[in-house]
């Protein structure tokens, strides 16, 4: 799904694209959400997924470059609720730049958090707060996720142990008590 030889993080695609390629190549999907098979599920059912699935994925495709909101953001830009003209072709030209780069999303942190095992594209410093192969797994393509799935479905030992890793991480350096403690600390402010 990464276009004109384009690296892995290069999508066209989203996720229902994403899960539909998985499909083909013989991985056998249960998402949820709007537009899935599962539909939306409540907060409760969302927290026993994620610790009861053998493998939870991180679909995470950065918003692309060739769409109609990233073309269309070279010239145009949103101002409350319409769209308006912006000729400043240098600054939108680097903000359509940034938006090949994947970004951090709570899921990346919420999966591990309940003890789930997942894997995800790279996305902007993620290896900074979870060790690639150790607390989470990161893959490129998707031939690279779907060889990922079908190794960790086989070994559930090494599977376990990385989300047990990942959940100890989250646990200790992730929660919203120790980000706000740190922020406010950073701001002088003694918690």
């Amino acid at each position: 799904l990464a276009p004109f030889g384009l690296p892995a993080g290069f999508y066209i695609f989203g996720p229902k694209e994403m899960i539909d390629e998985l499909e083909r190549m013989g991985i056998m999907v249960e998402a949820y959400g709007n537009g899935f098979r599962g539909g939306r599920v409540s907060q409760e059912e969302m927290i026993r997924l994620f610790s009861v699935a053998k493998i939870n994925l991180g679909l995470n495709p950065a918003p692309g470059y060739f769409n109609k909101n990233s073309i269309g953001r070279l010239l145009f830009r949103r101002s409350m609720n319409k769209i308006v003209p912006d000729f400043h072709l240098i600054h939108n030209f680097n903000s359509l730049l940034r938006r090949g780069i994947p970004q951090i999303k709570g899921r990346h942190f919420e999966i591990p958090a309940c003890g789930g095992f997942v894997v995800t594209s790279p996305a902007d410093d993620l290896e900074n707060y979870y060790v690639p192969g150790k607390e989470t797994v990161l893959h490129g393509s998707m031939a690279d996720l779907a060889e990922k799935i079908r190794y960790y479905l086989k070994h559930d030992e090494e599977r376990e142990a990385i989300a047990r890793a990942g959940y100890e991480r989250t646990l200790a350096e992730h929660t919203y008590q120790k980000r706000f403690k740190a922020l406010f600390g950073q701001m002088g402010l003694n918690t």
